[in-house]
């Protein structure tokens, strides 16, 4: 069992894997969408479902959203760990597009 908001829950945990900073990331990424979109990527009616658009990542991100953080989020928000931005540092997202100016 886990401690925290389903709606944030990275897919290795959901597959007992190891966790880290990458889970930490992912939530990062759940929380930049919700700031940006007013919910969460993975919302539905119940956290079974949740769980299962976060094992096959299906989300969709509103038109309005600007360029720079649809791609942030896309890069943060993939399934494997090693795949995802700030993988190698945590720099990579630090000098994003989206952070400019």
């Amino acid at each position: 069992s886990f401690v925290g908001s389903p709606e944030y829950v990275s897919p290795e945990l959901l597959k007992d894997e190891n966790i880290g900073k990458m889970s930490d990331i992912w939530a990062f990424g759940c929380m930049l969408y919700k700031l940006i979109v007013g919910e969460t990527p993975f919302i539905d009616e119940s956290n079974y479902l949740i769980f299962q658009r976060i094992q096959n990542v299906k989300f969709k991100i509103p038109e309005f959203v600007p360029e720079d953080a649809v791609d942030l989020i896309r890069k943060i928000l993939v399934l494997k760990p090693e795949e995802r931005i700030g993988y190698n540092s945590i720099n990579d997202i630090k000098n994003h597009p989206f952070f400019n100016e």
